[in-house]
């Protein structure tokens, strides 16, 4: 509910008010500390503790911070009910809610893509280190089958141990992948302040393998070849996701400048008429 403009002057009153009880409290501290100059004791009381005069400078100036930052919230909230209340009444308020409601559209899909891209990339990355793991674990396993020596098939089978974990990871990432997306083809129409971009992302593909059947390959090298292979399979779908949440994320940009053009002289206006003692930055956007 938009306050009335008489409040601000309200809070306005009462941080001039802060604002002179400060000044008095730091005149009536200066002249305590003249005075002190004159007794060696007086000096050495206000070296050592806070006297009254400073814990009074101290109070009012924690006072006026406070209604300072009060009175600037207040003025922020009125700006911008004022902002739209008159902009409502604007000849262009059905031109903004029109782009308000575009940009509100452009802002899911762009969190919907941006979403997608971070579990295809965390599946993709899992799948490389457990690509590398594989293979340092077979190098791993031909150095203890030509050394023979216990240190070595430590090293090979906690190798062995770490390639398991990373094909696990990699498991699971892929999984939650092929579980957010869709099940099948989308269309998704994205609507432009002149035009349609159509962009056409297949999320529809066949990993073709168990997962768990990693678990029992004996050849390191075939557990690497299938990391491999689901990552080759992936990498289509995260050019998509890039480039989808790229041009998304470029008409959001645009959309939200055409709504802040109509949106600005209101708030400019607006913040105006705010006291000088509480005067705020001209909101960004209401």
């Amino acid at each position: 509910m938009m306050q009335n403009k008489s409040e601000l002057y309200s809070w306005a009153d009462r941080v001039n008010a802060a604002n002179d009880t400060l000044n008095a409290a730091q005149r009536t501290l200066q002249n305590d500390k003249i005075i002190r100059q004159s007794s060696l004791k007086d000096r050495f009381v206000d070296w050592v503790s806070t006297t009254p005069a400073e814990h009074a400078v101290e109070e009012a100036e924690a006072i006026l911070s406070r209604l300072k930052s009060q009175g600037r919230e207040v003025a922020r909230i009125w700006v911008i009910s004022s902002a739209m209340a008159d902009l409502a009444l604007a000849p262009e308020f059905s031109l903004y809610e029109q782009l308000t409601q575009r940009k509100i559209n452009l802002q899911k899909r762009v969190d919907k893509a941006q979403q997608l891209l971070s579990i295809a990339e965390n599946a993709d990355g899992k799948l490389r280190v457990a690509e590398a793991a594989c293979h340092s674990a077979k190098d791993s396993e031909f150095l203890d089958l030509i050394s023979k020596s216990k240190p070595m098939s430590l090293i090979s089978h906690m190798d062995t141990e770490k390639a398991k974990k990373a094909i696990d990871e990699a498991s699971r990432a892929v999984r939650t992948l092929a579980n957010t997306l869709p099940k099948r083809a989308q269309s998704v129409q994205i609507e432009g302040p002149d035009d349609f971009l159509d962009l056409v992302i297949d999320f529809t593909f066949d990993f073709g393998f168990d997962f768990m059947s990693w678990f029992n390959m004996d050849k390191l090298e075939d557990a690497a070849r299938q990391c491999l292979k689901v990552r080759q399979t992936i990498e289509p779908l995260l050019t998509s996701l890039k480039s989808t949440y790229v041009k998304t994320d470029a008409l959001l940009q645009e959309q939200n400048l055409a709504v802040s053009r109509i949106e600005a002289p209101y708030l400019v206006s607006a913040t105006a008429q705010v006291p000088d003692v509480i005067r705020i930055k001209v909101p960004d956007h209401l």
